[in-house]
C-alpha cells in the first residue's frame, strides 16, 4: 500500500492555490493529505500541532517575505522537505532559497502538473531515504555505546527484555558473575527485582519504564544484596530501535 504524502501548500493566491489542487487532483499521487494556509503565522500554527512530508511555499506571504519565510518554515518543522513557489520575478530569490535548503524550485506559470507531480514524488522519496539513513545512524550510535561498554568491562551480564512477553533473554554472562543473582538466570522482570534490595529493584522498575516512555539510555547504581559486593551499574538502552524490547548491561 503507498504511503499517503502529508502536503501542506502556504500560498495566499486563490488562483495559484486552486491550479495546484487541480494538478493534484489529475495527478498519479492518490494517497496525499493536502491542508491550505494562507498566512505563514497560521501555516506555522499548522507546523506546531501537525507532522507534513512535502511543504509548497509561497516566498511572499501577506505576513511574510523572502528568505523569512523559508527559515521560519525551517526552523518549525526541520523534517519536511520544503518545494518553493516563486513568480517570473524571483528567480533569484529562488535560487538563493535552493542554496539554503529548498528541495526544488518551481516557477509559478512555468509549471504544470505532471512537473509538479514528479517534483513532489522526489522530494518524497528523499525524505524516505533520509528518515532511513537517520534511523541507521541512531541504532549504529546505540550499537556503539554496548560496544564500548563491553570492551571496558571484563565481567558483566547482557540481556534483553521483552516487555509484551514478560521476558528476560541473557546474551552474554560471566558465569561466576550470576553468583550475584543468587546463581540463577532470572526468566522475567519480576524475577529479576527479586534479587535486589525492595529500594533498589524500585529504581530497576523506573528505568526501565523510563526507557520504554523515552527511547533514552538509562544508568542507574544498584547496591547488590553481598555488601561485599559493593555497588553494580546498570546500563539500559532500546539498542535494536524497537518499540517493546530494550537491552541491558549489568557490570
Amino acid at each position: 500500500m503507498e504511503n499517503t504524502i502529508r502536503i501542506l501548500l502556504i500560498e495566499d493566491n486563490p488562483g495559484d492555490a486552486f491550479l495546484i489542487k487541480f494538478y493534484l487532483e489529475q495527478s498519479s499521487i492518490k494517497n496525499y493529505n493536502l491542508i491550505h494556509a494562507e498566512f505563514l503565522s497560521s501555516a506555522l500554527d499548522l507546523l506546531s500541532k501537525n507532522e507534513f512530508d512535502i511543504i509548497l511555499l509561497d516566498l511572499n506571504l501577506p505576513d511574510s517575505e523572502g528568505m523569512n519565510s523559508l527559515n521560519e518554515v525551517q526552523k518549525h518543522s526541520v523534517d519536511s522537505v520544503v518545494i518553493v513557489l516563486t513568480g517570473l520575478t524571483d528567480e533569484e530569490l529562488g535560487k538563493e532559497a535552493m542554496r539554503s535548503g529548498a528541495q526544488d524550485l518551481l516557477t509559478k506559470g512555468e509549471f504544470d502538473g505532471k512537473v509538479l507531480n514528479s517534483s513532489i514524488r522526489f522530494a518524497f522519496e528523499r525524505k524516505l531515504f533520509l528518515r532511513k539513513i537517520k534511523s541507521v545512524t541512531i541504532e549504529k550510535e546505540r550499537a556503539d555505546i554496548i560496544n564500548n561498554l563491553l570492551f571496558e568491562k571484563k565481567e558483566f551480564v547482557y540481556f534483553s527484555y521483552n516487555k509484551i512477553q514478560d521476558n528476560l533473554d541473557f546474551h552474554y554472562g560471566v558465569p561466576t558473575f550470576f553468583k550475584l543473582l543468587n546463581e540463577e538466570r532470572p526468566y522475567n522482570l519480576r524475577h529479576l527485582l527479586q534479587q535486589f534490595p525492595k529500594e533498589e529493584s524500585e529504581k530497576i522498575s523506573k528505568a526501565f519504564e523510563k526507557c520504554f516512555q523515552t527511547n533514552k539510555p538509562q544508568t542507574i547504581q544498584l547496591k547488590m544484596f553481598d555488601e561485599k559486593l559493593g555497588t553494580k551499574e546498570l546500563f539500559i538502552t532500546n539498542l535494536k530501535n524497537e518499540e517493546n524490547i530494550i537491552t541491558a548491561c549489568l557490570m
